[in-house]
């Protein structure tokens, strides 16, 4: 059986990203299956997990506003991630 476990919060600066990022890390390393799914388009997650979101061919996004598959990249520290299209920070 599978669950799904979701953090949302739309105070900046709380800890979702770092929560999520450890909370899937412990959750693989006692063997669960774990797919990270990054949805804030600063892509802290996708940075923190080690991946450049900026040098990615393909994000989540493509997938939201275009007709592609959902791309997983698998085996990230030992979760699968989909990442989102980073987008810089306005001033």
């Amino acid at each position: 059986m599978s669950k799904t476990i979701a953090l949302f919060n739309q105070s900046g600066g709380v800890g979702k990203s770092t929560l999520t990022m450890n909370l899937g890390y412990t959750l693989s390393q006692r063997g669960q299956k774990v797919l990270l799914v990054d949805m804030d388009p600063q892509a802290s997650l996708t940075t923190f997990m080690g991946i450049d979101p900026v040098e990615l061919p393909r994000t989540i996004y493509e997938s939201i506003v275009g007709d592609e598959p959902v791309p997983i990249y698998p085996d990230i520290h030992g979760c699968d991630v989909i990442s989102c299209k980073h987008q810089p920070l306005r001033s």
